[in-house]
């Protein structure tokens, strides 16, 4: 081979591998490009407040930072609009054509110490939800709030609208109609207008029971509760932030049951329906000491 073919030879090679080198660049680029484009949030997690028309529902973790879930097209959309909601003096109301149809209420238990009922009926309250009892999370013992006997007896004669909520810590669905048969026999003695609330809350703690709870075994242990209230009578209802209710319940499940929504946010962002929204806990309420949690009730219950 002369000089002038291995020369010919050797810009050839050249340009051959120079066009593999563009060839994978571009490739890599790309590739690059559409994992970025598939970390990037979605713009449906944007649409503001009337988010029954997302496509998903955006939550922050403390270890996975912020998840993306689709929103179930099967489960009942909310269709409140933030616009129709009044605020004054921290307490909110919801408005259609100039009219309230809403409840306002606090939610209670021996944590606010001792309540004038009277001025807390008198500074605009509707309605009490009043903390029956509660189970151990650590030794799953059943025992009655240390003021529910007094809150219920003086709501009820201050001519508040009364519910009561049971903070559970169990681990199966025979442990929550336990609990369940618990409030049933302790109500029988007052006559209560409001939900019975199931609210089992997962505790941080090393001897927490309730640490390793599944979403099957959370979403039996709500619906065994609920059932059982509500084949006594009463209107059953189950207590959740937006990442319980998406993630360790099974909502389809528990259709039949309402919602008391937990969001402190301005404006809540949750498409599902529900009936109750629990929209602060830092209150404040002539008659109960200190920081109280509010809520606005949609749906109409009590007399």
């Amino acid at each position: 081979m002369s000089w002038g073919q291995r020369e010919r030879n050797k810009k050839k090679w050249i340009f051959i591998l120079s066009a593999v080198l563009a060839v994978a660049v571009i490739a890599a680029v790309i590739v690059i490009a559409v994992m970025l484009n598939k970390k990037e949030k979605p713009a449906d997690a944007d649409v503001p407040s009337s988010v029954n028309t997302a496509k998903v529902i955006t939550m922050r973790d403390s270890s996975l930072g912020e998840i993306w879930v689709p929103v179930r097209e099967e489960l009942a959309k909310n269709s409140y609009n933030p616009d129709q909601i009044d605020t004054r003096r921290g307490l909110k109301t919801y408005n259609e054509n100039g009219v309230v149809v809403s409840t306002v209420g606090v939610d209670v238990s021996y944590f606010q110490k001792e309540i004038d009922w009277q001025k807390v009926k008198a500074d605009g309250i509707d309605f009490a939800m009043i903390r029956l009892g509660l189970r151990g999370y650590g030794t799953g013992a059943i025992v009655m709030d240390e003021d529910f006997e007094y809150n219920i007896k003086n709501a009820l004669e201050a001519g508040l609208d009364v519910g009561v909520y049971f903070f559970s810590q169990a681990t199966s669905p025979q442990e929550a109609k336990e609990e369940a048969e618990y409030v049933i026999d302790v109500l029988k003695d007052y006559e209560i207008t409001y939900p019975v609330v199931f609210d089992l809350e997962v505790i941080r703690q090393d001897n927490s029971r309730t640490n390793e709870l599944s979403t099957r075994t959370m979403t039996e242990a709500c619906a065994a509760f609920c059932k059982k209230i509500k084949d006594a009578g009463y209107q059953p209802m189950y207590y959740a932030n937006k990442k319980c209710a998406v993630l360790k319940y099974d909502m389809a499940e528990l259709s039949d049951y309402d919602l008391w929504y937990v969001d402190y946010n301005d404006v809540f962002d949750f498409p599902y329906e529900f009936a109750m929204w629990q929209y602060t806990n830092k209150g404040t309420v002539d008659g109960i000491e200190g920081e109280v949690d509010l809520n606005l009730c949609f749906k109409k219950y009590g007399k």
